[in-house]
Order: C-alpha cells, then structure tokens, then sequence
C-alpha cells in the first residue's frame, strides 16, 4: 500500500487514514498496520481502510469516520538473470580509456520477456530504479569507459510499469604490468665437482624470473623466446626450466592466461659465471703440530681458510672428511673449522673444501671442489687451557689494576711436565704470540685496564712447533649505585595485629631498581646492620620484612657477576595512621522535598557538616569519594563536589577518605556514612476535588463523612 492509495481515498480532504487487516479492527479503530508503506501481502488480500475526520462533529463531540474495503493486487516484474557477467576490453594504448559495447547481454536479458519490454541502461542503481538518467541509445555500442564501472540495467514492463533491476561491471584491462627491471639470471660455468672443466655454457631455469616479471598473479604467464622472430612465431623456449646457453639476451613475453588478451615483453640477460679460484691449485699441504706425538694433530682449518683464501672476502669455504660429502655439499655434514680439527686417522692424509663465490656482484652462487693434504709435525701439549683473570677495581679506583699473568703458566703445563722443558711467555697480539716476538718483560707484575692476553709455550727440544692460549684479565668496575635521597616511608599496618605498634612489612625488593638503575646484571642484598653485613647475615624475606626499630637503617649490598661490591643504606620509617574525631559519623537521613520525589536530593551543607564531625579536633583533611576504589586512590579530580547530588535513587554510601596534615606523612584511612533520601507520600492523583458530600433531603446540616472512603480516594 503506497501514498497513491491513501491521497485517492483522502481527496484533499483533513483525514486521517489507517489501514487493518479485519473489518472490525477498523471499526474499533484498533490493530493498525504500523507501516503500509512497506506491506507485504498476497495477490487478492483484502484491507480495511479507516478514514477518520480529523474535525470534531459540534453536536456529538466526536469525530466521525467510515470503513471501506480495498483489494490488493499484485502484479508479475519482468523476468532477469539471476547475474550477469563483467565486461573487459584491454587498454591497448594505455590511456586510460575503452570503449565498450554494453549491449552484449541483451539477448540474455530479454529472454522469453516479451518484445515490447522496455530496456535502458544506467550508471547507478538510484537512477535505474527510479527510471531516469539512462544512457543515450547512440552511446550503447561503444559506450567510453575510464574507470571500472557498475552499469545498471532496467526492464520495465510497458503495459503495467512493473520493471526489474540488475547491474554488471565494465573493466578495462590494463596491459599486463611487468615488475622492476632489470631482468638478469645468472648460473655457473659447472656443476660443483672435481677437477671440473669451465667451458661458458651453463643451464638456466628461466622460471626463477617468473615471480620477478609477474608477481604472483594467477592470471599472468610468461614464456620465454630466444629471438623476435621466434615471439611474432611462437616459437617459445621448451623446456623454459633447462634452458643451455652461454651469455645471452632473451625475451620474455607476459600475457594474460585468458585467449585474447593483451600482452607484454621485456628482455632477459642470462650471465655464466666463472668458478672460484684459490690462493693455487693445487692447494697447499695444511700442517699442524703433533699434541702427543702419536702420529695424529689437531688442525687450525680456519687459519688454513685464510691462507687459501689469500685475502678474499666474496669466497666462502666448508670442509669435508670424503669426496662423497663434498659433492653433497650439505652444511650439516661439513668440518667444523671453528675449532681445531683432529684427522682421527692416520689413513686420513687429505681433506676436501667447498669454494663458493658470494660476491654481491652476482646473483648466483658457483662452487668448485679442491683438495689439500694434512701434514702433522710434533707439538707441546697445553694441559688445561688458560684462565681469565678477573681484578675488582678497588685500589684507587683507577681503571687499572696489577696482575700476575704467571699464574696461568703451571696451568697450561700441568703438573706431569717439568717447566725446566719450555719456554712460556706471554704476549699483547695473537701476532706476536705466534711469532715469539714482544714478549711481556715483567709478566707477574703486569699492570692494565684490562685485555687478551696471549700466551706461547714452545718445548725447548729445538723444534719449530708451538702452542698458543689467549685469556682475559679483566678490570672489573665497582657496581655503580644510585644513592636513595629519601627515606622508605609506610604507614602503619595491622599485619602486627595493630596499627599504632610503628612496625609495617616493607618488600625491600621494590628498591632494586631504584638503586640499580634498572641493570639486570646486578645482584642485591639486604642486611639490618654492618654487623651483619661484616658477618655476612642477610635478611632471608627482603620481600616481607618487618622493621625492628622505628625508624631504622638498614643496609644495601650491590655485585656484580664477577663479586665486585658497593654499599649504601635507606631508612626505614613507619608513619602512623590519622586519627578523625570519630569513625561512625552519623548517616544523612532527609525527606526528598525539591519538588521531584524521585529519590534524588542535592546535598551541601549536610556533608560539610559531616566533614566537621570527622575532622573535629583532629590534624586532618577529609575528602568525599562515591565508591571505596575511589577514596583509596585518593585522586582528588575524583573528590565528591557540594553541592552533591546523589547518583543512586535512594540514597548510597559515601566514603570519606581521611588524610594526615602532618608534614611528610601520607597515611589515610576510610570511614564510611550513609546519605538516605525518603521519598514523600503520594496522593492519588485522579481524586475528586473537591470533594462534595450531599445531605439528606437536599437540606444542609450536619453529615456524616466516610472519611474510610475520602481516605482511599486520596
């Protein structure tokens, strides 16, 4: 039912119209249907129409009105699709613009509608549904697109207006986008063996640039050809995955996986890359020195990497026990050069090593084999290797302390070796340590800020073979402690069993990071005097501590990982808790006599008044919170304002948060009082008044009143 149904009936007329599914509803003016702008109902339906004057009759005093029956007819819409697919056309000239011939779906939209159906195209639903704005027939055929569109069609019925709205889109197809040139594939020369061969050829797989040219779109692909001739025939690469070349341009051309699209293409540079080259090759014998003179040695294959490396910096090189591991070429197989490697058997007299060029110039990583032989000479043996030596800095402080770097030489030597049988001297650089030169004159009594100290044991056999260790001395600094500039301050607590024993549990370790500055490197301990810091007695529940003295001065010990120390100390103070005048101030009871008897009251003077009997004579302040978590946080933005009216009808408990005006003193406790709003009687408001008693016989004198019944009425 719709405005046109309601403006036949009213004719201009001041009537009010309603529509009911049952006759008498509309009689009774009753049941209306709430919205017959927006009724949904079957063909044939039968309403009621109400039409109300809206004037009021003089002589009845009421308004007049009548019932009419109206029938509902529901007419068929034209037939569509349930959906009707995109158009695309290709940006040949990148533009920006296409034409389009929108009518390709009109033999899929008329159907078996019949032919004189009415259909016109649109650019937005409002303007189909409402029949306006169509595109000019003129435009239909090639119809100028710049941007994705929604086109909106309408079939309207001729003969009954009915019609029936359905979009699709207009996509213009960009040239497929080829990424961020430029294209390169690189490959090495060989395959990773052995005494290979270089000849300039390598095997590419064009398909690693696929990603590269066309993302990861699905609805693009690539095929690569060797010249333009074989692009305009066809004639692609086959297999694109195992393609044989020396250095080379190629093309690749990206077209959509769809037949008819439009395409794209760019060139590929395909570089062979030569295989790594060592110091020589072949490569040097690597010797070691013999730990026990059992035919066996541990070899420094790090060292031996630097010295076939020859300076290199874009080589990297794994290791390898058997040829079989090397051709593999598998990281988790190879040798281990950052430590000495031990050849485990003496039928073991060569190694294999993996070049591998990562030069940032190139794209791709080529490998090659070598193989060296393994020499062992005998050696000194280090029986345990060489400590650190660790000094707190605590003479001056300077920085600097004295060391006796000899302490390491029976160490190394152990106790089954006669030190008469070795030179042992210590050295500044790895450098001279294996050179023997510059070595440290006066090694036990050897004053730094800290260093690698090396040390250099040859036997004194005549040889050439020696061992070297390094170690630490390490100056270790003082732990540095931010002093506490005030007091630990809590207020007395009941965990005693009292509040005015000045004894509260203080959790020391809340000062940590204070004196710390936050450095998780530094340990902290806790002791209730020097005696016993003196005696090492800590406190054992820093976390609870209960204080002894009030106030008292505790101690603070801070190391460091290597045991160097500093000391400071905090006082600990136990504030007391305010007393108010009194802790049960008498609640607020008032009858809610503004005018609204709703259970809210403003309160002003009457919470003052009760702040008074708080306070009393009392060093104290008091402010008003509306809930407990409010009062104990003490934010006074949060502080009840007078005038105050109350938020829960009623009335609800107001909590004074009482605080100490001593100097220093941040203790507050809670006390609690009620503010109560009575409501006031209510009187029946659709009583007579005035209340009129008639007497007998019309006559006045005395009545007798049911004052029971006045008393109900009210």
């Amino acid at each position: 039912t719709d405005a046109s149904v309601t403006g036949a009936i009213v004719n201009g007329e001041p009537i009010t119209i309603t529509f009911h599914e049952d006759e008498q509803d509309a009689i009774d003016g009753v049941n209306e249907i709430i919205d017959p702008s927006i009724y949904s109902a079957a063909d044939g339906t039968i309403l009621y129409v109400r039409a109300l004057n809206d004037a009021i009759n003089d002589f009845t005093m009421d308004q007049c009105f009548r019932v009419i029956a109206i029938t509902l007819e529901v007419l068929p819409s034209p037939e569509l699709p349930e959906t009707l697919a995109d158009l695309s056309e290709c940006d040949d000239d990148g533009d920006g613009e296409v034409f389009i011939d929108l009518t390709q779906h009109e033999g899929l939209i008329f159907g078996t509608n019949p032919p004189d159906f009415i259909l016109s195209y649109h650019l937005s639903a409002t303007d189909a549904s409402d029949g306006v704005n169509a595109i000019a027939v003129s435009e239909l055929t090639s119809f100028s697109v710049t941007a994705d569109t929604t086109i909106w069609i309408r079939l309207e019925d001729n003969l009954t207006g009915c019609f029936n709205t359905l979009s699709f889109n207009v996509l213009i197809v960009d040239i497929p986008f080829i990424g961020a040139g430029p294209f390169v594939l690189e490959a090495c020369d060989e395959e990773l063996g052995i005494n290979v061969i270089s000849d300039g050829l390598a095997e590419f797989d064009l398909t690693e640039l696929d990603t590269q040219l066309v993302g990861l779109n699905p609805d693009l692909e690539v095929l690569y050809f060797e010249t333009q001739v074989d692009v305009d025939t066809n004639n692609p690469i086959d297999p694109s995955n195992a393609y044989q070349s020396a250095n080379a341009t190629i093309i690749a051309v990206v077209q959509s996986t769809e037949a008819g699209l439009c395409s794209n293409q760019t060139t590929v540079e395909l570089i062979v890359n030569p295989l790594p080259s060592l110091i020589s090759d072949p490569l040097p014998n690597a010797i070691t020195c013999d730990d026990d003179n059992d035919g066996f040695g541990m070899f420094d294959l790090q060292a031996y990497a630097d010295l076939i490396l020859n300076g290199s910096t874009t080589i990297d090189l794994l290791f390898y026990e058997t040829l079989e591991d090397a051709l593999a070429n598998d990281p988790g197989d190879a040798i281990d050069i950052s430590v000495l490697f031990d050849n485990i058997s003496m039928s073991m007299p060569q190694l294999y090593v993996v070049a591998t060029d990562t030069g940032t110039s190139t794209q791709t990583m080529c490998s090659t084999i070598f193989v060296f032989n393994l020499e062992v000479q005998p050696v000194p043996v280090i029986d345990q290797p060489a400590q650190d030596i660790t000094m707190c800095d605590d003479t001056a402080p300077t920085g600097s302390e004295l060391f006796d770097l000899t302490i390491n030489t029976p160490i190394v030597l152990g106790a089954g070796q006669d030190p008469a049988d070795f030179t042992v001297s210590y050295h500044l650089s790895q450098a001279d340590a294996d050179t023997g030169d510059n070595a440290i004159p006066n090694p036990d009594s050897f004053t730094s800020a800290g260093q690698t100290i090396y040390i250099r044991i040859v036997i004194n056999d005549g040889s050439n073979c020696f061992l070297t260790d390094d170690f630490e001395i390490i100056v270790e600094p003082l732990p540095v402690i931010i002093e506490p500039t005030a007091s630990f301050d809590l207020c007395d607590d009941d965990a005693s069993g009292s509040t005015t024993d000045e004894l509260a549990i203080f959790d020391l370790t809340t000062l940590i990071d204070a004196v710390t500055d936050s450095d998780p490197l530094l340990g902290v301990t806790f002791f209730a005097t020097q005696d016993d810091v003196d005696n090492n007695i800590p406190i054992t529940n820093p976390e609870s501590y209960q204080n002894v003295t009030n106030p008292q001065t505790i101690q603070i010990v801070v190391s460091t990982l290597a045991g160097c120390t500093a000391q400071t100390q905090i006082t600990l103070r136990v504030l007391p808790l305010p007393t108010p005048e009194t802790t049960d101030p008498m609640d607020i009871e008032i009858c809610d006599d503004d005018g609204t008897n709703d259970g809210f009251f403003t309160f002003d003077q009457e919470l003052q008044d009760v702040i008074n009997e708080i306070i009393g004579d009392e060093n104290v302040s008091v402010q008003l919170y509306e809930t407990l978590a409010l009062a104990e946080l003490g934010n006074p933005d949060d502080a009840i304002a007078t005038p105050y009216t109350n938020t829960v009808p009623g009335g609800q408990t107001i909590y004074a948060r009482v605080n100490s005006n001593a100097a220093d003193n941040l203790c507050f406790v809670i006390v609690e009082f009620d503010i109560i709003i009575h409501l006031l009687p209510e009187i029946n408001p659709n009583r007579e008044n005035p209340y009129m008693i008639c007497g007998e016989n019309d006559e006045m004198g005395e009545i007798t009143e049911d004052l029971a019944m006045v008393t109900n009425l009210l």
